[in-house]
């Protein structure tokens, strides 16, 4: 990401990241997870009041197969290296406390929202396998509120998934 490759157990709080020239976007490179803000936001952390403007995203790894899915609890570093996440501003947001780590059930309370006020918009190009114009892949106790997408930019603009999902906000939606 523009700011992080991973926040983990952070903050990160009203920033806004934008291409210095609005006609032509910048360009971020990845090899399996990038985002705008950051590549992964994982661990007990709060995103909120980011902007993200005219940004060309990519993912240069192919996952081919479905055992190539993010996976929170592997004790494997190497597991996660054949993803291709992308998202305008997250390619993996996986939040949770330490008592949740081994649990994939959901957050009840959905008023509390670890990631809130994510702007994308501008003239966006996203590309991975999995690839969504505000989040690649969402965990299930992470949950979003006050989201808004909007894309310029006729042929310029576009989400490709190379062969898993794409999705407007989320490509892999699991939370809440």
């Amino acid at each position: 990401g523009v700011v992080a490759g991973t926040i983990d157990n952070s903050k990160a709080i009203s920033i806004t990241i934008s291409a210095e020239d609005e006609t032509t976007p910048s360009t971020v490179l990845g090899n399996n997870i990038i985002g705008g803000l950051s590549g992964v936001v994982k661990g007990d952390s709060q995103i909120k009041n980011i902007v993200v403007s005219n940004l060309s995203l990519k993912a240069n790894a192919l996952a081919t197969g479905a055992v190539n899915r993010y996976q929170r609890t592997s004790q494997n570093t190497n597991v996660n290296t054949n993803l291709s996440y992308a998202g305008g501003v997250i390619g993996v947001a996986d939040i949770y406390t330490e008592a949740e780590k081994s649990s994939s059930y959901h957050k009840t309370d959905t008023q509390i929202a670890n990631l809130s006020n994510l702007i994308v918009n501008g003239i966006i190009n996203i590309r991975a396998s999995s690839a969504g114009g505000v989040i690649g892949y969402l965990g299930p106790q992470t949950n979003l509120r006050d989201v808004t997408l909007e894309i310029q930019g006729d042929e310029a603009s576009k989400i490709v998934a190379y062969n898993f999902f794409a999705g407007g906000i989320v490509a892999e939606c699991y939370g809440n």
